[in-house]
């Protein structure tokens, strides 16, 4: 059984559940914390702190902060599934919220790269070499996207033009 589980369990007093709930919301602060100070911030005393560590399976403070700290390290680095429509909601902890957000920009970079071809990118990398002028389209949420892809053209010395960007996208295609 991992910390997390034991955290779950059943078992604990109200004081004890206090703090256990407060060592899932905050794994990495708690692990370097004292025993006096998460006891402090948790409205308890330091020999319900030690209890909640008995209990989950550890023999003393400095083991169970230890096993505290692989844990939410660990969870960090795992691979989440995430609903890219909402990749959070508000209800998710920190640590929840920044693993869901790294799993999906890797699952976006996984997927782009499977797939891009390596002919279809060269064509279009030749096609914006060659081109006098490129003007980018994009509104909403997409125009900071586009503001990147530009950014990264500006430095390899191409010069695009944003051409929604004061909404004038009719008079720039008339121009075109």
């Amino acid at each position: 059984m991992n910390i997390f589980e034991a955290l779950n369990q059943p078992g604990f007093s109200p004081a004890e559940q206090q703090v256990a709930d407060h060592l899932k919301k905050q794994p990495w602060k708690a692990a370097g914390m004292t025993v006096r100070e998460l006891a402090a911030e948790t409205f308890v005393s330091p020999a319900t702190v030690l209890r909640v560590a008995h209990k989950c399976g550890y023999s003393g403070w400095r083991d169970f902060t230890a096993a505290l700290l692989l844990y939410s390290e660990n969870a960090k680095q795992q691979q989440v599934s995430v609903n890219m429509s909402r990749p959070f909601g508000m209800q998710g902890s920190s640590a929840a919220i920044v693993s869901s957000i790294k799993s999906l920009f890797e699952q976006t970079v996984q997927e782009a790269a499977a797939l891009i071809s390596l002919e279809d990118l060269e064509k279009a990398a030749s096609i914006l070499t060659a081109a006098d002028r490129i003007f980018v389209f994009a509104i909403g949420d997409s125009s900071l996207t586009a503001r990147s892809f530009m950014n990264k053209l500006v430095k390899v010395n191409i010069h695009p033009v944003l051409a929604t960007e004061y909404g004038q996208e009719i008079e720039e295609c008339w121009n075109m």
